[in-house]
C-alpha cells in the first residue's frame, strides 16, 4: 500500500490528493488520486476576457465531458475497467451530448432489460445486487 501511494506521489507530484485506496485480493492495490485543477491566473483589471480564455472545439469538449462523467460515476460504483470502457465508448458512439441520456442509451444498447414477470416461469430468475440495493423490494 505504501509503495502504491509513493508511486502516485511520484507520478502526480507532492500536491496529489489520495481520494481512496482499495486492496484487491491477489491483484494488488487500487489507489484513486486527484490534483486540484490549475485554472491559471485570474482576470486582470483592464485586461480583455477574450485574451484570457482558451478557445476549444465545443464538440470535442462535449464528448470529453460525457465520457468523463460516465467514467466517474462508474468508478464510484466500482465497475470493472473493461465494462467502463465498453459503456463509455458505446455512449460516445451514439453521439448524445447529455451524460445521463448517453449512459442510459448505452446501457439499453448493450444489455437487455425486461420487467419481472407477474406469473411463474419454467426457468428460475436470479436477482443479483449488493446488500440493501432493493432486491427484495423489487420482487415483492
Amino acid at each position: 500500500m505504501t509503495e502504491a501511494m509513493d508511486m502516485v506521489r511520484e507520478s502526480l507530484g507532492e500536491d496529489a490528493i489520495i481520494v481512496s485506496t482499495h486492496e484487491e485480493k491477489g491483484k494488488g492495490v487500487r489507489v484513486t488520486a486527484a490534483l486540484e485543477p490549475d485554472n491559471g491566473p485570474g482576470f486582470e483589471i483592464g485586461g480583455s476576457a477574450e485574451d484570457q480564455w482558451l478557445q476549444y472545439d465545443e464538440e470535442v469538449d462535449d464528448e470529453d465531458a460525457v465520457a468523463e462523467e460516465i467514467t466517474d460515476v462508474l468508478l464510484r460504483h466500482a465497475v470493472p475497467a473493461e465494462t467502463i470502457d465498453m459503456i463509455a465508448s458505446t455512449a460516445l458512439g451514439l453521439g448524445v451530448t447529455t451524460p445521463r441520456i448517453a449512459m442510459m442509451a448505452a446501457l439499453e444498447h448493450l444489455y437487455n432489460f425486461e420487467p419481472i414477470p407477474q406469473k411463474g416461469k419454467a426457468k428460475p430468475i436470479m436477482v443479483v445486487g449488493t446488500p440493501g440495493a432493493g432486491k427484495t423490494l423489487a420482487i415483492a
